[in-house]
């Protein structure tokens, strides 16, 4: 929501589109603000609600149709907070054409960040959302695999590997990519559901949470750079800096001495 509504105000603040190149007012940047603020509280009150409305009844069966329904009520919900505050700031009266005609010129500046966030969506289950889990191999005698299956909130989405496949968690959204380590090369593979639900399953002492975004393996981690104020985790076998919170970092830093 802050993103989107910072996005807003660079587009009107720098560009000026439809005609407020023109407008002449000494508190013209702070009223052109306005609209992205308004976009965030509206964005803001939309997924808190749809959190407790939407998503509580349908959670079960997500999907990418209901995650691209999601946001499009969410932009004529952040639209029309707009409206509103457009006829606030020039005290102008609600009429159906005024409404349909700043609607339409709205929607032509929200095509950038939301074209943007489609693209970031389009990307995530377009790489991991059609792969193919193969039968994990036999392990040889005494090298036993520890075998763990991730369940998702769709009913559907279950993953069954074993903890050695396992680089790390990252938060995204409403979704959870876990990158694995299978034939030697580094998969993304996508469920929906949050990281505390995966913390939770990957009980093994070998994860260790890092930042409120990541899960790693600590049997991968390589090196650890900068300070306890700004540090980055590298694992092997990905070139990916993972952060690491200030108060994890005593922690990983004693994985490495």
């Amino acid at each position: 929501a802050l993103s989107i509504g910072l996005i807003i105000n660079f587009i009107l603040i720098v560009f000026q589109p439809f005609g407020t190149a023109g407008w002449q007012d000494d508190n013209k940047i702070i009223l052109l603000s306005g609209y992205g603020l308004t976009v965030f509280i509206a964005l803001s009150i939309f997924y808190a609600l749809s959190k407790e409305v939407i998503h509580k009844s349908r959670e079960s069966r997500w999907n990418i149709v209901l995650e691209v329904m999601d946001l499009f009520i969410s932009v004529v919900f952040s639209l029309c907070a707009c409206y509103l505050y457009s006829n606030y700031i020039f005290s102008g009266s609600f009429r159906w054409y005024n409404f349909g005609y700043f609607m339409l010129n709205a929607a032509m500046v929200a095509t950038i960040p939301v074209a943007g966030y489609l693209m970031i969506i389009y990307n995530i289950w377009k790489g991991t959302r059609r792969s193919e889990w193969k039968p994990l191999p036999v392990p040889e005698k005494g090298q036993e695999k520890v075998v763990i299956e991730l369940l998702g909130t769709n009913k559907s989405d279950t993953i069954k590997t074993s903890i050695d496949q396992v680089l790390f968690l990252k938060s995204q959204d409403n979704y959870v990519l876990l990158h694995l380590k299978e034939d030697d090369k580094v998969k993304r593979h996508l469920l929906r559901a949050t990281l505390s639900s995966m913390k939770e399953q990957v009980y093994h002492d070998q994860f260790f949470q890092c930042h409120r975004s990541y899960i790693v393996n600590k049997d991968y981690i390589d090196r650890l750079e900068g300070n306890k104020s700004k540090a980055v985790l590298y694992l092997k076998h990905t070139d990916r800096k993972i952060p690491v919170a200030r108060s994890a970092y005593d922690e990983v830093k004693s994985y490495k001495s």
